[in-house]
């Protein structure tokens, strides 16, 4: 028993000092660490940027897409959520450590280091996610420096982005969105963005596969670089271009079955006598016509000032139903043109029929007055003698 107590304190004493000199070696790695960055930013200017004076920084973007949703037709808007990544090469922070490998060095916006001034030109609301905790500067973002000075700056952003969308074959339409990458002081001949040949440079993450009432066409999705001219000069930029299609059974139900119907329901005045139910068929029409009126206010339809198929639809919808008001009525004054006269025979015939009968009822009814009169005196003669 003593010696089974023996050896847990010797094994105990073992992993209290191997525990130990772990902690002094990552303590000793920290402060290397540290050391090392505090020596690449020794001599080193935030507001000077590689290259300068040699050639242009080349700077490139990839936009990695976590959430897109509240895609607004009528105001031609969208919000989307995902990290922003920037690649660059600045010769000031290549190092080479040779007492430990080190696959990167990891680096704040608080080290003061040469960042690329890039905004989003089509952004309405554009803002930086806030974290709760576990940071510093108490956002999403990470800056990694690797030892031959690729740097690598990844921030995650949310943004309110206007796109113009070409809604002419709404609701069968496919919606092209953009976000545009700009530099906001760097002229052209400084800061020069690229399209990252190895990896996709607009990406969507599987959940975001299907935004709300929308389906993205991931084959469709493509970027170019190219040159934007402003009065203040050139500068360089980014387009990432994208395509939904509207989930199309909805504004089926929603738009083209109801009017449908209307018209449906409208023609089934044909079916009626004209005659007879001519007054049938003109309320029928009219109900028909104001339905419609109220159905396309009412209707999930973007107003915009472009012109849309759906509202010459709509436009058709109305000439349906005028036309079978029209042909009512055209109908009804025909046949009562070219039969008015037989009919208004008819009429007179049956008026002189009727008379004829009623005359030859009241000549019966006095008949039997005088019948039954004389019935009477006979029975009365009869009764005296």
């Amino acid at each position: 028993m003593r010696i089974f107590y023996f050896l847990t304190l010797i094994l105990g004493c073992l992993a209290n000092t191997f525990e130990s000199c772990n902690s002094r070696s990552s303590c000793q790695s920290c402060d290397q660490f540290a050391e090392l960055k505090q020596n690449l930013l020794l001599n080193y200017s935030q507001d000077t940027r590689p290259f300068l004076g040699k050639s242009s920084v080349n700077v490139t973007v990839q936009f990695l897409v976590m959430h897109l949703y509240d895609v607004n037709s009528e105001d031609q808007t969208y919000r989307i959520t995902g990290y922003l990544r920037q690649y660059w090469n600045d010769p000031r922070l290549v190092y080479n450590y040779t007492k430990s490998p080190i696959d990167y060095l990891t680096f704040s916006k608080d080290n003061r280091i040469w960042l690329p001034d890039t905004f989003i030109s089509n952004s309405i609301i554009h803002r930086d996610r806030q974290s709760q905790a576990n940071d510093l500067n108490m956002g999403y973002h990470y800056i990694r420096v690797n030892p031959g000075g690729d740097v690598i700056y990844s921030q995650m952003i949310e943004m309110k982005v206007n796109s113009p969308m070409k809604l002419d074959y709404f609701p069968y339409h496919v919606v092209t969105l953009n976000i545009i990458f700009e530099s906001y002081g760097y002229f052209s001949k400084d800061l020069v963005f690229k399209i990252h040949d190895d990896k996709d440079p607009l990406k969507f993450e599987k959940r975001t596969m299907n935004a709300p009432s929308f389906n993205i066409y991931t084959d469709r999705r493509f970027s170019n670089a190219n040159i934007v001219k402003y009065d203040t000069g050139l500068f360089s930029s980014v387009t990432h271009y994208f395509k939904l299609i509207p989930v199309r059974e909805k504004n089926i139900l929603t738009i083209l079955v109801p009017i449908n119907l209307l018209i449906f329901v409208n023609w089934l005045a044909f079916w009626m006598p004209v005659t007879k139910m001519f007054g049938a068929r003109i309320s029928l029409g009219i109900t028909a016509l104001l339905a419609d009126f109220a159905l396309s206010f009412s209707l999930p339809i973007p107003i915009t000032q472009h012109f849309m198929w759906i509202n010459m639809y709509i436009l058709i919808s109305y000439a349906f139903i005028c036309i079978s008001l029209l042909a009512a009525y055209k109908e009804n004054q025909y046949i009562t043109k070219v039969y008015g006269h037989e009919l208004m025979n008819t009429d007179k015939t049956t008026l002189e029929i009727s008379q004829k009968l009623d005359h030859i009822s009241d000549i019966l009814s006095s008949n039997e007055e005088e019948v039954e009169k004389l019935e009477k005196e006979r029975v009365i003669n009869t009764i005296v003698i």
